[in-house]
């Protein structure tokens, strides 16, 4: 997890270390990438980013890590499930702490 300031995002990059099966049968690594708009963080945590101090945005980014996962696929695709294989394979797994819900 890096924070990126500029575009007011938190950037989120994992990598599986066990290989998965990409399109075909080849093993690919799993990898990707999400950026996670900071603004999010009032609609899942009741937070004010920009407001937080040091220590805060260091139990936030630890909570964040704890959102994303990365998909694996374990054993080979047949040609008509090559659409399930994506290069960007980060899930987010979106929080349902009911801030705003009535």
């Amino acid at each position: 997890l890096r924070e990126n300031t500029q575009k007011k995002v938190i950037e989120v990059k994992l990598k599986n270390f066990h290989q998965s099966f990409g399109a075909g049968k080849e093993k690919v690594y799993a990898r990707g990438h999400y950026d996670y708009d900071c603004n999010n963080l009032w609609k899942h945590f009741g937070l004010y980013y920009q407001k937080v101090d040091i220590s805060d945005k260091m139990m936030v980014l630890d909570l964040l890590s704890n959102l994303f996962y990365v998909d694996t696929i374990e054993k080979p695709l047949a040609p008509d499930e090559y659409d399930q294989y994506d290069e960007n394979s980060i899930r987010f797994i979106s929080p349902d702490i009911a801030c705003f819900k009535r």
